[in-house]
């Protein structure tokens, strides 16, 4: 339930863990003054021109790094001073993961500006730094040696070694507070970091953690150390981070491969879902074309229903005017045949009494010759046969009327338009000769037509009403196919229609000048 760790290892234990442990307290030694900076890193050589220990009286040191002056037999070299004096040299330090040993010390060379990879010619770790640093250090087997801070005056004060011989590279003098006093009382070469820290995993007890947590702060002091809690490990995140190790060590691989081994889990799920909402769009979109083309069949269909609704309402519309035609024409027809039977009938009377009165005067032998001497009886007897045809007429034009109305559908047969149109010209030539100074000359020919020959009357009278036009002074003018003009003519009468020969006429009239000044065609 509890790890004791140094500041290295309690922060891969904290930091990116899926259950992370938690700081309880951190170890302030006596030389620090605060438990944040507690312990570091120190670089150590050997002084110039000193024997080694355990080399044969009066031999001298040679450096192994490239560049240097006495290297292969050459002067002695100067003792370094700087990190940047320590390149190409042998080095040796403790564990690599150790926060107080070569991970200080490789931020440090990182931020000289060199590589921590390739700035020593070999790094040499050892399972402590005491004696297995030391002693390869003091027997010449590394050039620089990668210590904990406060471990050589541990070791000159316990007289373990004689560090008489030994140098500090690059030392550091951290202050703090406002009596400006050593950060640590100890020579050291790198930032400073937390020490060892207790933790408590995710699985212990509450209850537990508290009492632990009171037994370590009320521990006796012995002078050397003391716990301290709330203590700030950022400083070791930060070194991770920029050296690219511990929970930060997956940044120096980038590689689709790595990157993919680190995130396998939520790229799968990316995926999983990436693919679920493409298959959801392509849903959508199988779902709106079905729609779309659902709607438009359905505009289609509302379409034809409308059109066949428009054409019904037509039909439903010709069909009420055809009864209004029929009813008036019926009720016409009715009110006509009266009178005109009646005419009929009286015309029929007085021929009869035209006839007696010529037997009964004259006798049967000399009604031809009464006829001819008599101009008045000749007179009234063409005036009734007159009446009589006439009326017979109007009975025919109501007739025609009502076959018309109830589309009798009537066969077609061909129309002599030029006797309709002679008669027309006939017609307004009489009225034409009572307004006088008028004059009629033939234009143009005319064809024949298909149609009924009640239509082709019809249109007789129509042609005559030009005459009223021309004693308005306005423009008439009559074409070639002026029959069209009925409903049944033109291109919808002529059904059934074959290649008749057209009948050679030319009765068309020009009225150059009426009274009223106008001109007028025919």
């Amino acid at each position: 339930d509890f790890i004791f760790a140094p500041a290295g290892f309690a922060a891969e234990a904290v930091i990116g863990q899926p259950f992370p442990n938690q700081w309880i307290v951190t170890r302030k030694t006596a030389l620090a003054q605060s438990a944040e900076a507690s312990t570091g890193a120190v670089f150590v050589v050997r002084r110039s021109g000193e024997e080694t220990e355990g080399a044969a009286p009066g031999a001298t040191t040679r450096p192994a790094g490239p560049g240097l002056a006495n290297r292969m037999g050459a002067a002695v070299r100067p003792t370094p001073t700087t990190i940047a004096d320590l390149e190409g040299l042998r080095a040796g330090a403790a564990l690599p993961n150790a926060v107080d040993g070569w991970l200080a010390a490789a931020l440090e060379i990182k931020k000289a500006g060199f590589d921590p990879e390739t700035f020593f010619s070999s790094v040499a770790f050892r399972n402590n730094a005491y004696p297995d640093v030391i002693s390869a250090l003091l027997a010449g087997q590394v050039d620089v040696a990668v210590l904990p801070a406060c471990l050589l005056e541990s070791i000159g004060a316990q007289g373990l070694a004689d560090l008489s011989h030994l140098a500090v590279v690059a030392e550091r003098d951290d202050r703090v507070g406002p009596d400006n006093v050593p950060a640590l009382a100890c020579r050291h070469s790198t930032a400073l970091y937390p020490d060892v820290s207790l933790l408590s995993t995710g699985f212990a007890p509450e209850s537990v953690v508290r009492d632990v947590t009171i037994a370590m702060l009320t521990l006796p002091t012995t002078g050397q150390f003391e716990w301290r809690t709330n203590v700030s490990h950022a400083a070791v995140r930060d070194l991770f981070q920029a050296l690219e190790v511990g929970p930060y060590a997956h940044l120096r691989d980038m590689s689709p491969r790595a990157i993919f081994s680190r995130w396998k889990t939520e790229i799968l799920v990316g995926l999983l879902l990436l693919l679920i909402l493409v298959g959801n769009e392509l849903r959508l979109h199988a779902l709106v074309r079905r729609r779309t083309e659902e709607l438009r069949r359905t505009m289609e269909e509302k379409e034809r229903v409308a059109a066949e609704a428009a054409k019904t309402r037509l039909e439903l519309a010709g069909f009420e005017r055809r009864s209004i035609v029929q009813q008036m024409s019926g009720m016409i027809a009715h009110e006509i045949n009266g009178p005109v039977g009646a005419i009929r009938t009286y015309a029929a009377v007085l021929k009869m009494g035209e006839a007696q009165n010529g037997a009964n005067g004259n006798g049967a032998g000399n009604e031809g010759a009464d006829k001819a001497d008599d101009p008045a009886r000749r007179i009234r007897e063409e005036a009734l046969a007159g009446i009589d045809r006439e009326a017979v007429r109007i009975a025919g034009i109501i007739a025609g009327v009502r076959r018309y109305a109830k589309r009798s559908g009537a066969a077609l047969k061909p129309v002599d338009l030029c006797r309709a149109v002679r008669r027309s010209v006939a017609s307004l030539a009489a009225e034409m000769a009572q307004q006088g100074d008028a004059e009629m000359e033939l234009l143009f020919g005319v064809g024949g037509e298909w149609g009924e020959a009640k239509e082709a009357k019809s249109l007789s009278g129509q042609n005559t009403s030009a005459g009223d036009g021309a004693k308005a002074g306005s423009d008439v003018k009559s074409g070639k196919n002026g029959a069209k003009k009925n409903g049944r003519n033109g291109k919808n009468g002529t059904k059934g229609r074959t290649d008749a020969p057209a009948p050679a006429c030319a009765p068309v009239i020009r009225l150059p000048r009426t009274k009223t000044g106008g001109s007028v065609e025919a």
